[in-house]
């Protein structure tokens, strides 16, 4: 896979999707298709397309590698969020607005197992979900979703801030109605 890679730095995309081709048909022979080896080969194949601007096979590609580590369950599920980032990208980029949307959302239910709901992650892909919502302009959607980033997150020092009254620091900000306010 290192060859494919520096042959598509280069530029020389067609030495690079025979050298990865190679790489597929190899371990695929060996291993089968289903293997983590074929997903990774997968991945780089997809990107080889993306750099041609392919996204239509790009997409394809990546597609195949995250159903193939989901059905190996792949113990990194932070790198299958972060295909899945990829993926939607290729998806906005063919102007399939819906299946970006899809992507992100599955990012998201990653994300939210992993770590807590009001963790950056979860909050920066809400903003990103919020803002292809908009570009579908489904605003009810877009505005929910960006009301859960300030429900879930209600000592977001941008909102407390915004209360407090005078010059003084806010020393005990406590829970008012979803807000935060100083006594």
């Amino acid at each position: 896979m290192q060859i494919s890679s520096c042959h598509a730095k280069l530029k020389d995309f067609l030495a690079a999707m025979t050298a990865i081709d190679k790489v597929i048909d190899i371990v695929v022979g060996e291993l089968g298709e289903i293997s983590q080896d074929c997903a990774m080969a997968y991945i780089e194949k997809s990107k080889i397309y993306a750099l041609q601007e392919d996204y239509k096979e790009a997409e394809k590609f990546q597609n195949k590698a995250i159903e193939l580590l989901i059905e190996l369950n792949y113990k990194k599920p932070e790198f299958v969020a972060e295909l899945y980032q990829t993926l939607g990208t290729y998806q906005d980029k063919l102007g399939n607005v819906d299946a970006y949307q899809t992507s992100l959302q599955k990012v998201k239910a990653i994300y939210e197992q992993m770590y807590t709901p009001h963790d950056k992650r979860v909050i920066k892909t809400r903003r990103q979900i919020s803002i292809v919502l908009l570009k579908n302009q489904k605003f009810k959607e877009a505005l929910d979703e960006l009301h859960q980033i300030l429900v879930r997150n209600p000592l977001n020092s941008r909102n407390w801030r915004r209360r407090c009254s005078g010059s003084r620091a806010c020393k005990s900000p406590r829970l008012s109605n979803s807000w935060v306010v100083c006594t």
